[in-house]
């Protein structure tokens, strides 16, 4: 026979909702199963093995086998070689009945060979740092002085050491510069004004080079700062001049020339010097002469 639910459909909302309610309870209650979660176990510290290397006060003698924190071993024991690392396979060699516990009353009351060391690299550290300061000090004493500052001049006193030592006359020497004579005059209008025909030539005589001449003209000049270099010069020669601070600024022609700081021609000319700060004006000429 049919199931009634095939045979016969719904003949009303209500009618569907009760076929589809059973339904919904059949496969709830198929598939409600409780899933129990996994139990969490409780987690162990993990632990390296390792190998004393030297007597640790609170662990234990230079060659016990201990397990200890990874991080204690990683950032302390094993940068300082206190400890080093035990494999597997070394750890069944030597048999899993060598790891002992922590000793932590150990040498507690007094103290331990890794203190012992660590105070003497301590000690020999501030030892060095001292024998450092010590070389340095006798670096620094061993070495000669430094020249002493020389006091400032007045500016009288150092006006009155200019008027002694400074000589009447500086001669200066610069090449002369030669420019050719002047041309001869045209002697006929026939004569393009492009051409220049020599007094010689009018007269058939054979025309010669112009001469060269000089109107007093040097190559270069003669500045105020080319002055003061001469004068440092003289006074560096006396222990009273070399104190002198001398400038080309204090440094002047009496007469004007084509520039004001310069000469460009040879003759004699005459200078002051007024220092700063004084009244008093030095006065002296130079000699600017042709270069042989």
């Amino acid at each position: 026979m049919a199931s009634p639910l095939v045979a016969r459909s719904p003949q009303c909302l209500s009618c569907l909702r009760q076929i589809t309610g059973s339904l919904r309870e059949t496969f709830s209650l198929a598939g409600n199963h409780q899933i129990r979660g996994k139990k969490k176990l409780a987690k162990t510290p993990s632990r390296v093995t390792i190998k004393l290397l030297k007597h640790v006060p609170k662990y234990g003698r230079m060659g016990t086998i201990l397990q200890i924190p990874p991080g204690l071993m990683r950032n302390d024991f094993y940068p300082r070689k206190v400890a080093e690392y035990v494999t597997a396979a070394q750890l069944h060699e030597m048999g899993e009945d060598r790891i002992v516990e922590r000793d932590r009353s150990f040498n507690q009351s007094g103290v331990g060979e890794l203190e012992i060391e660590m105070k003497a690299r301590a000690l020999l550290k501030k030892q060095s740092a001292k024998a450092l300061v010590a070389a340095e000090k006798a670096l620094r004493e061993s070495e000669e002085p430094a020249p002493a500052v020389l006091d400032m001049l007045s500016p009288e006193k150092s006006t009155d050491i200019l008027s002694n030592l400074l000589p009447p006359f500086i001669e200066f020497f610069r090449p002369l510069i030669a420019v050719p004579e002047a041309a001869p005059k045209r002697i006929s209008p026939s004569i393009p004004t492009t051409s220049v025909v020599s007094s010689a030539a009018s007269q058939g005589k054979p025309t010669v080079a112009p001469k060269l001449t000089t109107n007093g003209s040097i190559y270069g000049s003669v500045s105020t700062a080319d002055i003061a270099a001469n004068m440092k010069a003289i006074l560096g020669e006396h222990p009273e001049g070399a104190r002198i601070v001398l400038s080309s600024e204090e440094i002047s022609f009496v007469k004007k020339v084509e520039d004001n700081d310069r000469v460009k021609k040879v003759g004699v000319y005459e200078i002051e010097i007024k220092l700063k700060g004084s009244t008093d004006v030095v006065r002296r000429s130079i000699k600017v002469s042709a270069e042989a």
